[in-house]
């Protein structure tokens, strides 16, 4: 975690960490300077390795999950709404989850018999 948070420190946004954590810091760089982009939106869109544009996309999709599960306490992924000290996975506590309760069908009659 700390490696990361030190990569959002360095980039300055948290999907800029998450696309040098998958793909490298050189990578992020160089997509970066490769163009002006208007919004992070764009440049996440434009990475032109499949795996880590997936990446990106799935981490940040996944924190906004969580922070629906965990409540509104936990900080936006979103840069728009974020400074870049702000981490960009929040700690999250373990559910605690019941498993299912499954029962036998009731029936008229409990003949051994399969073909009644």
């Amino acid at each position: 975690m700390l490696y990361i948070a030190d990569l959002q420190r360095a980039t300055g946004a948290p999907e800029y960490a998450l696309a040098a954590f998958n793909a490298g810091e050189d990578r992020i760089a160089a997509w970066r300077a490769e163009r002006n982009y208007e919004e992070i939106a764009e440049l996440v869109e434009s990475i032109p390795f499949t795996e880590t544009r997936d990446y990106v996309q799935i981490v940040l999709r996944n924190a906004e999950v969580y922070r629906m599960i965990y409540g509104p306490g936990a900080p936006p992924a979103s840069t728009a709404a974020t400074t870049a000290a702000t981490p960009a996975v929040p700690a999250l506590a373990t559910p605690i989850l019941a498993p299912p309760t499954v029962t036998a069908p009731a029936t008229a009659d409990a003949s051994p018999d399969p073909n009644r």
